[in-house]
């Protein structure tokens, strides 16, 4: 850089004779000036774009490392801030459909909020496969007890009921409410607001730069993945249909051809706006208790403690409970025997049910 500058120099010296007198000097200095700037400019740019931003895998660059197994899915994974988790509350209201990002979260919780209807949760890792997610909407305090196990994990939503923007203050959630941070987010002026909400990869990204660097308290830890046991899984389940109430359902069946649970919505295969059909390697119904309901028919569920489960993968299903020990720690997969059930390495969608709801499960 500096030889470039002297060079410079030197030939404006020599048309003016090397005179620093001459009209021609000034011109040379302010030259040098500007041209160093830009070269300095131009340089910390290259340098800052050649570094990986921390904890962000870029799109088309993850490389797979053998034996380094992702914590959310159980697969082969990057070396690279393997333990930074980005969730998004989406819409899953009628006017918000097709949705569209949901085919690549690693794992999706669904559970009942007002009116019937029901709200997903997408929980996002390393080596992104979309851009747009989206709608998104309010959070509710319950999604944050699932959030806290994925440690210091950022939380993207528009928004949210009382008790849960007062927890997310007090918890001192890595929080990123449109209200306040309305710059990672974009409207869809094709929809009709409040269902035009969406944000993106690129917007998260950002996020974790522009404010991620006090938020490093990662250790959390996964689920049980691996092979099928030859103690589990023994009976044969296809499909299982959620009856959620005023007419809206959650439907899985299993596809032995690509040996993943397709979603059905109204007989036929759900697709986001994508296209692409919603797919999961394991489908978890968690039966929980309702233990009351507040304001504008807020719901309060109880994901604490200890309750029945349902666990499909493979085609087959294995019946057994689910517990969390306190707000922080994992809710785990149990046979009625004691074992940790085992998950297939891929995609996990958590259903999470009333114990009231009728849930039908075909073989």
């Amino acid at each position: 850089m500096y030889i470039i500058n002297l060079f410079v120099i030197m030939i404006l010296m020599k048309r003016s004779k090397y005179k620093p007198t001459t009209p021609t000097w000034p011109f040379a200095l302010a030259v040098l000036m500007v041209f160093s700037a830009l070269t300095l400019y131009v340089f910390l740019v290259w340098r800052g774009n050649s570094d990986p931003v921390i904890g962000i895998e870029q799109p088309n660059t993850v490389t797979k490392t053998p034996g380094i197994v992702s914590p959310l899915t159980g697969l082969e994974m990057t070396t690279t801030g393997t333990n930074y988790i980005t969730a998004v509350m989406v819409d899953n209201h009628p006017a918000a459909r097709p949705v569209v990002g949901l085919a690549g979260a690693a794992v999706v919780y669904e559970a009942p909020v007002e009116g019937e209807y029901t709200r997903f949760m997408a929980i996002f890792g390393n080596g992104y496969t979309t851009d747009n997610i989206g709608p998104v909407r309010s959070a509710r305090p319950y999604y944050l007890d699932w959030l806290a196990e994925y440690g210091d994990a950022l939380y993207m939503h528009c928004g949210g009921s009382p008790e849960a923007l007062s927890r997310i203050k007090t918890e001192k959630i890595f929080d990123a409410n449109e209200f306040y941070f309305g710059k990672y987010y974009k409207r869809d002026n094709t929809r009709t607001a409040p269902h035009n909400l969406y944000t993106s990869v690129t917007n998260w990204t950002n996020l974790w730069t522009d404010l991620g660097s006090t938020h490093t308290s990662l250790n959390w830890d996964g689920w049980l993945f691996g092979p099928v046991s030859s103690t589990q899984f023994n009976e044969s389940a296809l499909g299982v249909k959620i009856s959620y109430g005023n007419g809206e359902s959650a439907e899985w069946r299993y596809d032995s051809t690509l040996a993943r649970y397709g979603r059905i919505r109204g007989g036929n295969p759900e697709t986001e706006a994508t296209g692409a059909q919603l797919m999961a390697d394991n489908v978890i119904v968690q039966y929980v208790a309702v233990a009351g309901i507040g304001d504008y028919g807020r719901k309060d569920l109880v994901v604490v403690g200890s309750g029945d489960a349902r666990v499909f993968r493979d085609g087959k299903i294995e019946r057994g409970v689910w517990k969390k020990l306190d707000k922080k720690s994992r809710t785990r997969f149990y046979t009625t025997n004691g074992e940790e059930i085992v998950l297939k390495p891929g995609i996990t969608w958590v259903q999470i049910v009333p114990s009231d709801r009728n849930v039908t499960i075909s073989n």
